[in-house]
């Protein structure tokens, strides 16, 4: 068992371990990494689900998921924002999302398209941002005309 202290400087270090019997002597060494649990990594990344195009008609609703996946020990909310389309609403529930350490996180996004959109396909950035982390990822609205 290897144990260090809080002032053990990160690094690689080789552990040489030494053993005698009688007349013998034995050796291995080993390659022992220290890394500072103070710098691990915290991020988060963001997807949108379902993965193909959200069907919605004019003048319909339609939901989404968002899901916020903390990396490293990250656990911070995050605030979702979309970019704004003429002739869309969106909402998102929760927001921000509360994210766990190893726990996937989700908001609802409703979307709300006036009879004025023109059918077709669109293209739409979700972005989440939590301090200086931002991330960003697209939704695909199919828009069916009546």
């Amino acid at each position: 068992s290897i144990q260090t202290n809080g002032n053990t400087p990160q690094g690689t270090y080789v552990i040489t371990i030494q053993g005698m019997s009688g007349g013998s002597v034995r050796t291995a060494s080993y390659i022992v990494n220290v890394a500072s649990t103070t710098q691990t990594t915290q991020d988060f990344s963001l997807a949108t689900f379902p993965t193909n195009a959200v069907l919605i008609f004019q003048g319909g609703i339609a939901s989404a998921f968002v899901t916020v996946t903390p990396k490293g020990s990250f656990s911070s909310p995050v605030s979702i924002t979309l970019s704004p389309l003429s002739g869309f609403s969106t909402s998102f529930y929760p927001n921000p999302v509360v994210t766990y350490t190893g726990s996937v996180s989700f908001s609802i996004l409703t979307i709300f398209a006036d009879n004025t959109v023109q059918p077709g396909i669109y293209v739409l950035t979700v972005t989440g941002t939590s301090g200086s982390l931002s991330h960003s990822t697209i939704i695909t609205l199919q828009v069916i005309g009546f």
